[in-house]
């Protein structure tokens, strides 16, 4: 999942991708902040930090921020809230950070909202 924020790619990997319902949970690996060139780009990325990455565009589309703050302020405390308009991602979600470092590591879930699978 890629958010731009003040002009570049500010990018997460997650784990089985996003989910549409509010009771899931999924883990965000921060991952590398690309240019905003790279919006549309799909291939193989030369080894980097953690090898070579492939990178699919599963979606497209725009987001709202979900709060009153901006979100590079969000981003630097650990805590983004946004609502989708994408072709596939629709809705509010949130990205919270639980862990700092070298393993920066978030946790997506899915507001409830019109676009939410119902619970089971």
């Amino acid at each position: 999942m890629c958010l731009e924020i003040d002009g570049v790619l500010v990018s997460w990997t997650i784990a089985n991708g996003p989910s549409v319902s509010p009771a899931d949970q999924r883990m965000a690996r921060r991952s590398e902040d690309h240019p905003i060139e790279y919006a549309a780009f799909e291939g193989v990325i030369p080894e980097g930090e953690h090898g070579p990455d492939g990178v699919v565009v599963w979606d497209h589309g725009t987001y709202a921020n979900g709060t009153r703050h901006d979100m590079a302020k969000g981003l630097a405390c650990g805590h983004v809230s946004f609502h989708l308009r994408g072709d596939k991602l629709r809705g509010r979600f949130a990205l919270t950070r639980i862990r700092e470092g070298a393993e920066e590591t978030w946790l997506l879930v899915k507001r409830r909202d019109e676009n939410a699978h119902a619970l089971s």
